[in-house]
């Protein structure tokens, strides 16, 4: 009996280190502040939303929400140098062209650890690579000197 095209088993090595290198390029990019380098991550029409936030769609719209802060608690604050470590990643493929995945990130600041949480994507390849289709930020936790809102307890669903 032939397998079903979407089994998880699939999933080769290559793509599942493709997708981390995608999510370590975006840390990397939001660490430096290089927004365009982070919205150019985006396919052209993809989708940010920071917890429960309205979603931002587009790149230009996705720069121009991070140019600004807006995701902050307090936009009156500058944006504190952070460092975002990428850990455990989970892929799931959605169809031939997409995948999902969760990636779980901590960002620690000069006060320490600042917020913890993951990101739920949903990756598409494009003949420039791979690119987020969509990418919700949920925040599990965060300190109380942190400028990122906790989203609340994590649900038993990581895609939650």
């Amino acid at each position: 009996m032939p397998s079903d095209p979407l089994e998880p088993q699939q999933i080769t090595p290559a793509l599942e280190h493709g997708i981390r290198q995608l999510s370590m390029a975006y840390a990397s990019a939001v660490d430096r502040g290089d927004f365009r380098t982070v919205a150019s991550l985006f396919m052209a029409d993809g989708i940010l939303r920071v917890g429960s936030g309205p979603p931002i769609a587009g790149r230009v719209a996705i720069e121009a929400y991070l140019e600004t802060g807006a995701f902050m608690d307090d936009t009156s604050k500058p944006l504190p140098q952070v460092r975002h470590h990428v850990t455990t990643v989970h892929v799931h493929r959605s169809d031939p062209e997409s995948f999902a995945s969760v990636t779980y990130f901590l960002a620690v600041t000069a006060s320490g650890l600042d917020h913890s949480g993951r990101y739920l994507d949903d990756v598409s390849t494009t003949p420039s690579g791979m690119r987020f289709a969509r990418r919700r930020i949920r925040i599990d936790q965060a300190a109380p000197t942190s400028g990122a809102a906790a989203d609340g307890a994590a649900p038993q669903d990581p895609r939650g």
